[in-house]
């Protein structure tokens, strides 16, 4: 029980690209692999990753996300868990489409859903049953006893894990950038989550654009009043000044 009550370090990997995701089509459940490029990505980013790397790594049931978990664990050797509560959001009948695409067709419940309202697509999953699953998915990777651990999985997903972590609203979903084979690396403590860095790729590294700086990430406590500053409400929130400049 000691092993579990430590301090973990979590890395988030999303998927490498797929061929869907230049066209910026919403992918969702439909099954893709990596394309070229996206393995490429993955092999890149594993060179990003501290020594020494996690114990385990947990994984989507989705192709693109095992076979990103495949290549990463090349080097690592750990234990592999699919966990299917890391599948993307089901976007039902927008897969296949792009965003640009359903406001051209003037789709009303599409618009709605863009500004965080709480339905689901036609045929998909909303953002509450999304929210039900990731959170219980959190409170075991918690309850884990390792002190590293890996998490590959895909946007939605990952967004998801940081609003349970950080407290983020449904309307702020969209409110930070998650490019394919990203890494994002979050602290989790007793009674805390710290996010220490968002969105690093390779690409950023090589071009000097790196990922979002500890300085502007949050250390968000929960609990009592008084061990939180920042809590006016009882419940672990981040100010939105932390998200100024990061746009979807």
């Amino acid at each position: 029980m000691k092993a579990a009550s430590r301090s973990k370090k979590i890395y988030l990997i999303r998927h490498g690209s797929t061929p869907w995701t230049r066209a910026q089509r919403y992918q969702g459940r439909t099954d893709l692999r990596l394309n070229v490029r996206g393995r490429r990505e993955i092999r890149s980013l594993i060179k990003l990753m501290e020594k020494p790397g996690p114990e385990k790594v947990y994984v989507s049931g989705l192709r693109r996300a095992a076979e990103s978990a495949a290549i990463l664990n090349k080097v690592w050797k750990v234990p592999l868990i699919v966990d299917l509560r890391l599948n993307e959001l089901s976007f039902g009948r927008w897969e296949g489409q792009t965003g640009r695409q359903l406001i051209a067709a003037k789709d009303r419940r599409y618009r709605s859903w863009c500004r965080g309202r709480d339905i689901s697509p036609p045929g998909g999953e909303s953002f509450r049953r999304l929210r039900r699953r990731i959170a219980r998915f959190v409170k075991d990777l918690r309850a884990a006893p390792v002190t590293r651990a890996a998490v590959v999985a895909h946007g939605g997903s990952i967004r998801m894990i940081l609003a349970v972590l950080l407290g983020f609203r449904a309307r702020q979903f969209w409110s930070f950038k998650l490019d394919p084979a990203s890494l994002t690396v979050v602290t989790l403590g007793t009674n805390y989550a710290q996010c220490e860095m968002l969105n690093l790729t390779a690409a950023r590294v090589r071009f000097g654009r790196m990922g979002l700086h500890p300085k502007f990430c949050a250390r968000v406590l929960t609990g009592r009043k008084k061990d939180n500053p920042w809590d006016t409400s009882g419940k672990a929130h981040l100010h939105p000044s932390l998200f100024e400049g990061i746009s979807h």
